[in-house]
């Protein structure tokens, strides 16, 4: 993600001719930046009873502006807005479907320690799940045609707690590009060099809470999007529960 305001103010100065070349290459980036990728468990759904109640984990979501440097800084005011927009979002989505649903946020939580544990280990999984499952050339032998990934025992709490069968997890991160870095990557841009902007990166998954095991999950990896605005964040978690697998099977009846 880069500031286009900041990029317009310096095509003024460099020619039209330069600036619509750096404008296909951002162009070009933010398209072939956007992927989405999912994987499914089908039996864990087809065996399971209604009505399906899910436990909703509070989103983990981490914002930061990425300095000339590559680093990025990070930044909780955005963080928190986009937090928020993240939320009403997957509440909206929940309550359109048939089932029974309880929101992490909305829970008096004595143990925050061990939630952040279950935040911290998606976080884990889902990462190994994209680098080790999704990726072709980094695939593990043992996980070719075989979804199989886990939380763990911990997450069992969370069932005997609210008697849920599922949690739905969700992992976002964002960096946006600082006015050096724009610079840079319109330098680069003239002279012809491919220099990264702000990415947009998330997982979300569904865990069976009877064993742990992830059963479904999808990832979001993209160069636009501001998530500190509601339509974007709307179509962020749009695009992430785009197959969403409880969306057509069984709920509350």
């Amino acid at each position: 993600m880069y500031n286009s305001a900041f990029a317009g103010a310096l095509g003024r100065s460099i020619g039209p001719i330069a600036i619509r070349a750096i404008l296909i290459t951002l162009a070009a980036f933010a398209l072939s930046a956007c992927v989405t990728t999912d994987r499914v468990v089908k039996e864990a759904f087809e065996k399971a009873k209604p009505p399906i109640r899910v436990v909703v984990m509070d989103p983990d979501v981490n914002l930061g502006e990425l300095t000339a440097g590559g680093v990025t800084v990070p930044n909780d005011e955005w963080s928190l807005q986009a937090k928020t927009h993240i939320r009403t979002h997957l509440k909206n989505k929940m309550g359109a479907l048939d089932v029974e649903t309880v929101y992490m946020q909305d829970q008096s939580i004595n143990d925050d320690q061990e939630i952040g544990y279950m935040q911290t280990m998606f976080e884990v999984v889902g990462n190994a799940i994209q680098n080790h499952d999704i990726r072709p050339i980094l695939q593990l032998p043992t996980k070719k045609n075989n979804f199989y990934w886990t939380m763990g025992p911990t997450v069992a709490r969370l069932r005997e707690q609210y008697d849920a069968d599922f949690a739905l997890m969700t992992w976002v991160h964002d960096t946006y590009s600082s006015p050096d870095r724009v610079a840079l990557i319109v330098v680069g841009a003239i002279l012809g060099i491919g220099i990264q902007g702000g990415v947009q990166q998330g997982y979300m998954g569904l865990v069976d809470l009877s064993d742990g095991r992830v059963v479904w999950f999808n990832r979001i990896q993209r160069g636009f999007g501001d998530l500190r605005t509601a339509e974007a964040a709307e179509g962020s978690v749009e695009f992430l529960m785009g197959n969403f697998p409880l969306a057509k099977g069984k709920g509350k009846s």
